[in-house]
C-alpha cells in the first residue's frame, strides 16, 4: 500500500502525501494556498516500484475567501394582535447565507436567505419587551465567513394602551 499519492490541478502537481500502509488513506495539504475559484482535481497513486496509477478525479471544491456583502434592502415591520407583538425584519442577503438579528452583541434570530432571490425574514426567537430597539444583521456565507454589520431602520415596541379621554363639563 505505501504508494505516493500526487494531487494535480491540471497537469501541474500541487502536493504529495504517503497512503497509510494499513488502510491506504492519506490526506494531502496543497503546497501553497489555493486561490478563490473553482477546482477540479486530480489524483495519482504511485507505487515503490514507480508505477503510476490512472488519474483518479477528486470530487469539485470552491475556494471562496470573500466575505458576503452586508444584508441590504432591510426593514422593519412591527404588528400587534391580542397583546402578542410581532416584530419581523425583512431583506436580501447572499444566496443561502445565513442571517442573524442581533440586539447590541447579542443573536436574537436566524434565517436563511433564499437559494434564489437571497430574500429573508426573521422573528425574533422570543417577544420583544417594551422599548426602542436599535438591531443589526449580519450575513455568514456557507464558508463561515461573515459580512459587515447592516443596520435595521429602528423601531418603537408599545403596547401600552393610552390613557382613556377624560370628559370635562361644558356649557351649551
Amino acid at each position: 500500500l505505501e504508494s505516493s499519492v500526487t494531487l494535480f490541478n491540471g497537469e501541474i502537481a500541487i502536493g504529495t502525501a504517503i497512503a497509510n500502509a494499513t488502510t491506504g488513506e492519506f490526506t494531502i495539504i496543497p503546497d501553497s494556498a489555493l486561490a478563490e475559484g473553482d477546482y477540479n482535481f486530480t489524483v495519482i497513486a504511485t507505487d515503490t516500484a514507480g508505477n503510476p496509477s490512472s488519474p483518479a478525479s477528486v470530487p469539485a471544491i470552491e475556494v471562496d475567501t470573500t466575505a458576503p456583502a452586508a444584508p441590504t434592502e432591510v426593514a422593519t415591520s412591527v404588528s400587534i394582535t391580542n397583546d402578542l407583538t410581532t416584530v419581523s425584519i425583512t431583506g436580501t442577503a447572499e444566496l443561502e447565507s445565513s442571517v442573524t438579528l442581533f440586539n447590541g452583541d447579542i443573536a436574537i434570530g436566524t434565517a436563511t436567505a433564499n437559494a434564489t432571490t437571497g430574500e429573508f425574514t426573521i422573528i425574533p426567537d422570543s417577544e420583544l419587551a417594551e422599548g426602542d430597539y436599535n438591531f443589526t444583521v449580519i450575513a455568514t456565507d456557507q464558508s463561515g465567513k461573515a459580512s459587515s454589520p447592516a443596520r435595521v431602520p429602528a423601531i418603537e415596541v408599545d403596547t401600552t394602551a393610552p390613557a382613556p379621554p377624560t370628559q370635562e363639563a361644558t356649557s351649551l
